[in-house]
């Protein structure tokens, strides 16, 4: 999803072409946080 629309705000001018590789980095980077978060088993008490 973040692939897809990365292109279309910068066809749209909300975000600078230079600057869209380092949003993409950005939304990756946190979706890779919060899958890990969420899948990492917390211990039973």
């Amino acid at each position: 999803m973040t692939t897809a629309l990365v292109p279309l705000l910068v066809a749209y001018g909300i975000i600078d072409e230079a600057t869209a590789p380092l949003w993409i980095a950005l939304a990756v980077q946190v979706f890779a946080t919060a899958t890990a978060f969420v899948n990492t088993p917390t211990p039973e008490t």
